[in-house]
This record gives structure tokens, C-alpha cells and sequence, in this order.
């Protein structure tokens, strides 16, 4: 016999593009709602970020940095006409920056009064007596910051600094000294986005660094006086507007 050949009608077709239209629709809607919610939660996310210190340039860039840092170890090298190897040279210093408002794709850089004291320990021999040199000057730091919320921050500069000696078996002295730096800044903020707020808020403080940096200081005055000497040394930044 021949072959039947079976049309099926109309209503089983949709019947059959409806049973795979429904879970498919469903999927769609459900998708759409899950990528709405994430975009409403990104949103948020942004608009909170922008109210965190250091993230929003809704509050502006820094224009103002104060800088304090204490040497890590002390000096090494030739200190004051090579008196010592056994000299313990210390120091404790702060820093005043200004930040001029320039294109942030090209780094950070500043410039800055600056103020050190130098504590002196002596050989054994000399003890218990100890001196104090200090210096002031100015500075020139560079940032390779390019993002707000950078964690990691590379810096360099150099200071120019006027020093007042006080040696107890050479005797006292001034001299011109430049003292070139090199180290890397951690953000804070990200450690503890709540109290950085709080920081911005209360005192206005933008942004919180943790600075680690190595140092030369080297000068020379017409007594032939000299010094020439590296350091660790570590130190909290604050900026501001």
C-alpha cells in the first residue's frame, strides 16, 4: 500500500513553538533582570567609590603634601672628613609639597620646603656626648602615579638642602648638600576604604601613603669638609586639597 502521508495541523505547531518559546523567554527575562541588577549595583559601587578618598576626581586632585620620614639604619660612608666609621648618623625629617594641577597621564610632581635633623652618635670614646646637625632646603619629587586609586606608586626626587654641622672632634660647620631619592609609595586607602573616609571627612586628607626610600646625601664646604653617605629610610605621606 502507498505510503500515508500525515499533515499535522496548525495548533500542534504552535503548541510545539511554544513549548521551546516559554523556557527560552524565561531565561531572556530572567538575564535581563540579573544584568540590570548588576548594573544598578556597579552604579552604586561607582557612586560610592566616588565618595572614598583617593578614588574621585569629584573631589579634586591633591594639592598639598606633608611628608615625614626617619632614616630606617643610619648613614653609611664618609661622614664629616671620614670621622667614621663608628658614627651613628641619624635623621628625622618633614617635608611641606605642593602639587601643581597638571595632566595626571604624565605622573605627579611636586615641590617643597623641607626640614631634617641629623642626631649624632659617636665613637665609644666620645660618649656619652652626642650632637645635632639639621638642615633646611627645598625638594622636587616625581610620582609615576597615573591612576587615582594606584596601590603602587614608584617616586624619585632630589632635595637641596643648607646644613648645620655639630661634630664633637672636628667641630661645627656649614655646608651646601643634595641628597637624590628613590622609592616606592603604598596606598593605604585600599587597606581600610572606611577610615580613609573618615580621614577625608574630619581633616581632609585624600590620600595616605606608606613611603619606603633609599638615600644619598653628599656635599662639601671650602674646610674640605665633607660627607657622603646612603640610608633607608621610611616615612608616612599625606595629601590633601
Amino acid at each position: 500500500p502507498a505510503p500515508s502521508l500525515q499533515i499535522r495541523g496548525p495548533m500542534m505547531s504552535v503548541r510545539r513553538i511554544t513549548t521551546y518559546l516559554f523556557p527560552i523567554a524565561a531565561v531572556l527575562t530572567s538575564s535581563i533582570s540579573v544584568v540590570r541588577a548588576a548594573e544598578e549595583k556597579s552604579g552604586e559601587s561607582v557612586a560610592a567609590a566616588e565618595k572614598m578618598p583617593g578614588y574621585a576626581r569629584a573631589h579634586g586632585r591633591p594639592t598639598m603634601g606633608v611628608h615625614a620620614h626617619m632614616a630606617a639604619q643610619a648613614y653609611r660612608g664618609t661622614l664629616f672628613q671620614g670621622q667614621t666609621s663608628e658614627d651613628k648618623l641619624r635623621n628625622f625629617g618633614l617635608a611641606v609639597e605642593f602639587m601643581p594641577g597638571m595632566n595626571e597621564n604624565m605622573g605627579v610632581f611636586s615641590v617643597g620646603l623641607t626640614a631634617n635633623l641629623y642626631p649624632l652618635t659617636p665613637p665609644a670614646a666620645l660618649r656619652p656626648i652626642r650632637s645635632y646637625s639639621y638642615s633646611v632646603g627645598g625638594l622636587l619629587r616625581y610620582q609615576l602615579r597615573f591612576v587615582a586609586n594606584q596601590i603602587l606608586v614608584p617616586m624619585g626626587g632630589a632635595e637641596i638642602a643648607y646644613l648645620r654641622y655639630e661634630i664633637p672632634a672636628t667641630g661645627s660647620g656649614q655646608m651646601a648638600v643634595i641628597t637624590p631619592f628613590a622609592g616606592l609609595m603604598f596606598f593605604l586607602n585600599r587597606l581600610d576604604p572606611n577610615a580613609a573616609g573618615g580621614m577625608y571627612s574630619t581633616r581632609g586628607v585624600l590620600r595616605s601613603y606608606l613611603v619606603g626610600d633609599v638615600r644619598l646625601i653628599t656635599g662639601q664646604n671650602s674646610h674640605a669638609s665633607q660627607i657622603n653617605g646612603t640610608a633607608v629610610t621610611v616615612g608616612l605621606r599625606l595629601e590633601m586639597l
